[in-house]
């Protein structure tokens, strides 16, 4: 089942350990002017409590953020194992007046445990040294 709603609306109707994988694009915190949505990050703590909860016992967590709260994100995180921080280049990046213009996103992946799922992903993107083939990632 996908929900696309509030994280708090989500997670009251959800039972315990009943959710094998959660995927999520939540605020950064950016602070720019205009920017109501996105400009704390004072969610983290229950976001992290409550996926915990609601994440069967193999259960992992795939969630977006940005340079700017990276650390914050990773601080709050416990009591989640980290098992990888895929870095995203973007060809196009948002702009910036008073800062280099950002074309990067962070995917961090966690799990619940040290048991979890993890499927190879396959992909015949034309690799940059020459040639066609598969690359892993």
């Amino acid at each position: 089942m996908i929900y696309c709603e509030d994280f708090v609306e989500t997670y009251n109707k959800l039972e315990k350990e009943t959710i094998d994988c959660i995927i999520t694009d939540p605020p950064y915190g950016i602070q720019f002017e205009g920017n109501d949505w996105d400009s704390n990050l004072d969610f983290l703590e229950v976001f992290f409590e409550e996926s915990y909860r609601v994440l069967k016992p193999i259960g992992t967590l795939i969630m977006f953020t940005g340079w700017s709260s990276l650390v914050e994100v990773l601080s709050k995180s416990e009591p989640f194992n980290l098992r990888n921080i895929i870095c995203y280049d973007r060809i196009k990046g948002r702009g910036a007046k008073k800062n280099f213009v950002s074309t990067r996103e962070e995917i961090l992946f966690f799990s619940k445990s040290d048991t979890y799922t993890f499927h190879v992903l396959q992909s015949t993107i034309k690799k940059k040294t020459g040639g066609m083939g598969t690359k892993k990632w």
